[in-house]
This record gives structure tokens, sequence and C-alpha cells, in this order.
């Protein structure tokens, strides 16, 4: 191997195919280049970073960057291990405590929280990245008991290769989110979902699904935590029927899962069909003007009830509309679908034209004023998109077209809400949330400011109830999940609204406190409950996300209700020393409602 050639800052991603054993070659080369010091001092960041120390000679580090799927979280100058098996990070967890060092697992950054690092702080100084994508992902199969089935994952597996696996074994799952290029460790974090309910003649989810988030799906898992006894971290198996396992189902990065076992179902067959000529108006009408009038026009609702899973967007500034509605089709009757035999049908979206190229360039140079031409090219790129890449109308393994969102694809800037209510209450709730937008569109650009320039996208999905699990023991739903039932409310289902704009956007922040703020002062858990999508970017202030401390310290707690305290006590408990945490999530998994001199300091930076 030509040592010179590798240089001392050479990133992660040229080295990440590596063997283990070379790897670790390279480490020993450059700590005898340095001379006699520490074993750690593998390569050199400068004065601004040092090299951990005492880091443990058998786990590869490398020096690499953090950067998120949507740019806004950029970090150079981190320090990124590589472990290969669950001792290596007991290794790592034990490390960490004895030098003062936080873990964050890395995953494939695809997501807009800074959930794994802050962009404020020099995460190099005290932290490593943990990268279980390249070793911790092997799979495997359970025994079933009677018509259910499990699957035992490691967590540093991705979701597309976990819907492969499944496949492979005639298995799926009910929903998943869209993307595939994200680890499960990460999904179950922040109660990762994808969209979907059971049709109106269904009273459940086939058995073995659950039409709520992955993190329902959890029988037993295994995590990292303290032992008081050793005083040590040791690694724990739980079942889902201690009620510890609660709080560990969604923890915002607050604790390491190390491996999960899921149910699953059936493997089955999918039949989506696209369509770019409803209007908007129509769809999301309230159900007064739907009663009153006598068109008879398809509703969000009415077709909420008809398929599997229905998607919206909907195009700012105009009443365009692209719709996905998904039904489970056994056969493709009469061949009339296009039959799809690989994940990510929707290639053309990997080929942006150069006029809109060239327009996006210009809008993010500061011409917001081209936002509702954007957004007309947008919903005719789509549309043309769709027809001649014969995407109207597709059918096949669910796999194939649950997984149809790459990281290649146009990036945005998201934030997103599950609004928790009743099933008759959907288009209510969903003709409410789109005519305040509206209002919201129509009151900046009265002052020559246009906000938005994506799609706003409006899905359904179940909650999670554990009702959906067989009884294998009592079970209850995860504390801090999104879609964690609400008690004594017989909320069903969840309207699901993300926001999305291209990143560096002009009045985004402004735009998305005012229609935030209306969000939780109007769904407060009367006819219905709002929830921030952990992943996405939430708690806003003319200055930007993550940043609004009312919601921070009294709305979103009060969301969650004595199951908010009682989580953030128990990740306490587990991991006392905080090896497993960063800057935001210290402010934001508070377990009272007023915060220590600590934690107002730490409010005052930017994420």
């Amino acid at each position: 191997m030509a040592w010179n050639d590798i240089r001392k800052d050479e990133p992660l991603e040229t080295l990440s195919h590596w063997e283990l054993d070379e790897l670790i070659e390279v480490r020993s080369h450059f700590t005898k280049q340095q001379g006699p010091t520490s074993s750690s001092s593998i390569f050199s960041f400068g004065m601004e970073c040092r090299n951990p120390p005492n880091f443990p000679p058998t786990i590869p580090i490398l020096p690499g960057e953090f950067r998120n799927w949507a740019g806004n979280i950029h970090v150079s100058n981190m320090w990124i291990a590589i472990p290969r098996t669950f001792k290596d990070i007991l290794v790592l967890a034990n490390w960490a405590y004895l030098n003062d060092f936080m873990l964050r697992p890395k995953g494939f950054s695809n997501s807009w929280a800074p959930l794994t690092v802050t962009k404020s702080s020099s995460s190099c100084r005290n932290t490593v990245l943990v990268d279980t994508t390249q070793f911790l992902i092997q799979m495997k199969m359970l025994s079933s008991k009677g018509k259910f089935r499990a699957v035992q994952v490691q967590t540093g597996a991705s979701m597309e290769s976990l819907l492969s696996f499944l496949e492979d074994h005639k298995c799926g799952l009910f929903a998943a989110p869209v993307m595939g290029e994200i680890s499960i460790g990460g999904v179950l974090a922040v109660s990762g979902h994808g969209s979907g309910l059971p049709t109106l003649s269904s009273s459940r989810a086939p058995a073995g699904y659950s039409s709520g988030s992955l993190s329902n799906l959890i029988l037993s898992f295994k995590a990292v935590v303290w032992d008081e006894h050793k005083e040590s971290y040791v690694i724990k198996k739980f079942a889902r029927a201690e009620r510890d396992s609660r709080a560990f189902l969604t923890h915002m990065g607050r604790a390491f899962l190390t491996e999960v076992t899921l149910l699953v179902g059936p493997a089955y067959k999918l039949r989506c069909q696209s369509l770019s000529d409803l209007s908007a108006e129509k769809l999301l009408a309230s159900p007064d003007d739907v009663n009153g009038a006598k068109s008879g026009h398809e509703t969000f609702a009415s077709l909420v009830d008809k398929y599997h899973s229905v998607d919206l967007s909907v195009f700012p500034y105009t009443d365009y509309t692209l719709l996905m509605a998904c039904s489970n089709r056994t056969k493709n009757y009469n061949n009339t679908s296009r039959v799809v035999n690989t994940p990510y049908p929707f290639s053309y979206l990997e080929n942006v034209p150069r006029s809109v190229t060239v327009l996006l360039s210009q809008f993010l140079s500061g011409r917001h004023y081209l936002a509702p031409l954007i957004s007309r090219l947008n919903h005719q790129f789509n549309s043309v998109g769709i027809r001649y890449s014969s995407n109207e109308d597709i059918w096949g393994a669910s796999k194939n077209i649950l997984v149809r969102y790459k990281s290649t694809f146009t990036h945005s800037f998201s934030s997103g809400y599950a609004i928790l209510t009743s099933r008759d209450n959907l288009q209510k709730v969903a003709s409410e949330v789109y005519s305040f937008y509206l209002e919201l569109l129509e009151k900046f650009s009265s002052d020559w400011q246009y906000p938005q320039n994506q799609p706003l996208q409006i899905t359904v999905t179940g909650l999670d109830d554990p009702k959906d699990l067989p009884p294998f023991g009592k079970f209850e739903s995860p504390a801090l999940s999104i879609l964690a039932p609400v008690k004594g409310k017989k909320f069903n289902v969840a309207l699901v609204v993300s926001v999305n704009v291209y990143p560096g956007t002009r009045y985004f922040e402004k735009f998305m406190r005012e229609l935030e703020s209306h969000l939780f002062l109007k769904y407060d858990g009367d006819e219905a409950l709002v929830r921030p999508e952990w992943a996405k970017a939430w708690a806003f202030t003319d200055s930007g996300a993550w940043d609004n401390r009312i919601l921070i310290r009294k709305m979103i707690p009060k969301a969650y209700g004595s199951d908010w305290n009682w989580a953030i006590e128990t990740l306490n408990q587990y991991d006392p020393h905080h090896i497993f945490s960063n800057d935001f999530i210290k402010y934001v998994l508070h377990a009272n409602s007023t915060l220590s001199d600590k934690q107002n300091k730490l409010s005052s930076l930017k994420w």
C-alpha cells in the first residue's frame, strides 16, 4: 500500500471502502509517523481540535466531516470511529465516559434537525461520530409464532436493505419512510414513519402490520446503558413488555440502540397511480362545502378511505397538485400498470432541466419573487416527468414502491408536523390547515415576500397503537413518538404536513413562525393535537428553527403530558453521564418547564 499517497486529511468517503485491517494499518502508520505521542494521534486537525486522548487502538478512527442532507448543518474537522462489533461499541462507550467525550451515531446523515451534531459548536473537541453503517448491518429472520413473523436487525442497516431482506423472505412492512438511504437506528430515534391507513372497509391493518411508526413495531431491543454496580456501560436487552422500554423506542438521539427485533407482515404488491390534474381547492375543501355541493368530487378524506396510502403535493401560488394513491393489489389486472422491479421508480427526479437550475440559482441569489414561476415549473416538470417515465400507473412489490426517494434527488429544507385527530375529523383539519396556509401566502405576497417554492406535502398515517401488536405481552406506546396516542382522546389518525423550500429561501423562517404558532394554538388537544416531526425543522422564530423557547419549554412537552418528564428521567437514568447527547438535545430534553442557568445559556446558541 502506498502510504505516502495517503494524506492526513483524507476524507472518510475515500477510505470507507477499505477493509478494517487496512484501516487499522493506516492508523498504525500515522501513529508511528507522529512519534512517541498518544496512541490516538492518528491525524491532526491543528490547534482547534485535539486528537481523542487514549483512544482504543483496535478501533479505526478517521478524520471527516458531517454534512446533513439539506446542507444546513456542515461541521468539518470531525472524528469518525468505525466499530465492527457490539464489543467495539462498548469499548467506545466506556472510553467516552472515562475521557469526557460524547458519541453520536452518524447513520447516513439524511436529516434536518441538529440531533447528531450542532453547527454552532466545535464538535470535534468532545465528540466522536460513530459510523455503524459499515459493519453493524446484519439481519436475520426469527422463527415465527403462528401467523406473526419478526426480523432481527442491527441498527446500522439501511431502510432499503431491510425491505430488500424482508422481500427475499416473503415479508414486508405496511408503511415505511420513502427514503431508502436512512439507517434503522436513525428511523427509530425519531419515530420515522410512512403514509397509509387501512381502507374504510378494514378495521385494522393486516396481521403483523402497524400503520404507525416503525418504533411501534419493536418487540425487543439491545441498548448501551450504564450499570451502576459495574460502574461501566454495558449492553442490556429490553423486552417490549418492560415499562422502561417505552423511553427508548423513540429517543431523539439520547440513547444508543445496537439491535432491534421488529414485527413484520407478509409480502404484498402495491399499485400506485399518480394524478396531476386535480384541484387543491376541491381536494382540501371544507366538509361543509363538500356536503352542501352536488358536484360529487373527491376529497382528500374520501381518497384516504379508498386507498392504502395517499400522498398529496400542493404547489404554492397555484391550484395545482400531484397526488399518488396506492392500493394493495395482488395481481396486475389486464397488465394496465407498468411493472416496477427495483426501488426508486421516479428516476426522472435526478435529471433536473437546466432552465430550472438557472431559475433556482437566481432565486437563491435573492430573487424570491420568482417563487410562483418556480412553483408552476415544478408542477410542469413533475407532470411531464411522470408521464414520460411511465410512472402514471405502476405496480410491483411493496418495497419497490415504498422506497422511492434518493438522497441525490432535489434537496429541500423541510419542517413537519403530525396533527393527531379522529378519522371522521380528517377532512376538516386538512381543510383548515390548507386554508390558513393560503391566507399566509396571500399576506406575505401582498408585502412582496414569497417564502414558499416547493410543494406543501400532506399525507396521513395511523397512530402507534400497541393493539396492532400480537399478544406477546402487555405493551405500551413509545413515550416520545410523534404518533403516540393521547390518553382520554379518540384520536386514531395523524395528518402529516410537511412545508418544504429550497435551502436559503428568504422569509421562510418568518412564514413558519406564523404557521407553526397557529397550529399549536389551534390544535392543543381538543379536536386535534399537533406535534413536530423530530427529524425536521420546528420551533421557529423569525431568525431560525429550533429557537422558539415557548414551544420547546411549554407547548411541545404539554403535547406529551406526563410521558415527557418520565421518558427524559428514564433516559437520564440509563445514561447519567450523557455520553449519548449533544448541546441541542440537552436543551430540548429538559424534564421540567423551568430551564437551568446552563440550559438558558445553551438556548442562546444557533443550532
